[in-house]
Formats: C-alpha cells, sequence, structure tokens
C-alpha cells in the first residue's frame, strides 16, 4: 500500500528555523534565495546587516566639481567566488572621473582589517587591512 503524502515545503516551517538555517549561507546563496519568493526574500533581508553590503551611489552635483551620496542600497553579493581584486568597468561619468582623479591612485589605496562602522546604528563590520598591489 503506497500512501501519498504531501510534501513539505520550505517556506511552511516557522519563521526561526529558517532563520536558524539560512544564516549558514553565504551571500551569494542569500541572494539567490531571496529571488525566489517574498517570504524568503524577507527571511534573508534579516541577515542583510550581518552578511550584505552596502552599495553607495554617487551623484554628480549640477554646476560644480563635487560628488555626493545619492543613496546606500543594500544587497548581497552577486559574486560566486571572493572578490581578490576590485577594477573599474562601465563608462559612466563617475568611473571615467576615478580613472584619472589625483585621489584614486593604485599606490595610495589600502584594504583595512580592522573593524568599523559602514554607517551609524550598525554594528561593526571585521575587516582586514592589506596593502593593494
Amino acid at each position: 500500500m503506497s500512501q501519498e503524502r504531501e510534501a513539505l515545503k520550505l517556506i511552511t516551517l516557522p519563521v526561526e528555523i529558517l532563520e536558524h538555517i539560512i544564516c549558514y549561507l553565504d551571500g551569494f546563496s542569500l541572494n539567490n534565495l531571496s529571488l525566489t519568493c517574498r517570504g524568503l526574500r524577507n527571511i534573508c533581508a534579516s541577515l542583510l546587516q550581518e552578511k550584505g553590503m552596502v552599495l553607495m551611489e554617487w551623484e554628480k552635483l549640477e554646476h560644480s566639481n563635487s560628488w555626493h551620496v545619492k543613496e546606500n542600497k543594500w544587497s548581497f553579493s552577486k559574486s560566486m567566488t571572493p572578490i581578490r581584486k576590485w577594477k573599474m568597468i562601465g563608462d559612466g561619468v563617475l568611473s571615467e572621473h576615478l580613472k584619472v582623479c589625483e585621489f584614486n591612485q593604485e599606490s595610495d589605496k589600502i584594504i583595512r582589517t580592522e573593524k568599523f562602522k559602514v554607517m551609524e546604528n550598525l554594528d561593526l563590520v571585521e575587516t582586514t587591512e592589506q596593502k593593494v598591489q
């Protein structure tokens, strides 16, 4: 005799259990899981401060040589492997400016390793410091 059983769906688990399960995922996996449905996106969002990153969207001020942060956006990484080197891509106005900016020289760049605050009211982010080669 075969008995048909209803499949257990991940989203039917209690939120506390789901949070415990997904806390073991990396940023890339959290990004993909958050794209599956609204419920899982909301649960993944609870880990943004711990496993996400803040992307600053910059905007050039009109009639000025200055830039300001237009918006801060939290997101999970879309990279499958660790980012070993940052490089400029794209043809945006800010990208073009940074290629020639005297304050954006490779020899001056430092990757920090100590904890620091990204924004007020956020937990400290642990990093490491290395001189960019």
